[in-house]
């Protein structure tokens, strides 16, 4: 594990990390986004949970994070959230 990182990109599905002296490190990335729960309905709630794009569903105090399977599907699915004024 690297103790000083200086820079990182992205790479696909993971993120490259590295330091100083030009060590690398490779970590998978996450793609995720945070919505006010009180933004997310019972039912949207329920079809974020059974969704196959949807890794995991946590509440993080005011907040839901959702883990998604990889960076298309978040993409679209900030897409479709901003159209219907989810935040």
């Amino acid at each position: 594990m690297l103790t000083e990182i200086t820079t990182a990109y992205y790479r696909g599905d993971e993120v490259v990390l590295c330091s100083p002296t030009g060590e690398q490190e490779v970590v998978q990335a996450e793609h995720a986004s945070f919505f006010r729960a009180e933004d997310v309905t019972e039912k949207l709630h329920r079809s974020l949970e059974a969704s196959e794009s949807v890794r995991s569903l946590v509440r993080e105090g005011d907040w839901i994070r959702v883990r998604w399977s990889d960076y298309g599907t978040r993409a679209e699915a900030m897409k479709w959230f901003q159209e219907r004024g989810v935040s």
